[in-house]
């Protein structure tokens, strides 16, 4: 077995991210170009919600934004987007790092059949980071 060397591991995963660039980098820029857009509409109309309920900075008007359904749409938006953009790119890198061909497509038809599960991953890690910060605040509190 060979001893871990970390210059050899930045190396491999520079050159792996450089190889894979023109299609999982491409993927990744699409997906996001589409969440900008969502965010970039969702917002106006959630600003819009909030202002129709009271003057600036009243709690009214800050509480209204949880009722408001453009709230709800922006936040699935982040998740869905967020699961599928991650997933489609790790399988764009990995078929690089295997030597294989990789397309667009590839990028797309992974990251369409693997955001249930990277959306579920998604969850977990944000249940972790809640209880640790939960672990590590309150008895420093």
């Amino acid at each position: 077995m060979e001893k871990f060397n970390i210059g050899r591991t930045i190396s491999r995963t520079t050159e792996l991210v450089l190889q894979s660039l023109p299609t999982a980098g491409l993927f990744l820029l699409a997906v996001q170009l589409v969440s900008v857009a969502i965010q970039f509409v969702g917002r106006g109309q959630l600003a819009a919600a909030m202002t129709a309920n009271g003057p600036d900075g009243s709690s009214t008007a800050a509480l209204a934004m949880f009722g408001s359904g453009w709230y709800w749409i922006l936040l699935l938006s982040s998740f869905v987007l967020g699961s599928i953009s991650y997933a489609g790119a790790m399988g764009g890198i990995l078929k690089a790092a295997r030597d294989e061909p990789t397309s667009l497509s590839d990028c797309f038809a992974m990251g369409l059949a693997k955001a249930l599960p990277a959306l579920g991953l998604l969850v977990l890690w944000g249940l972790g980071v809640g209880a640790g910060m939960m672990v590590l605040l309150v008895p420093g509190i």
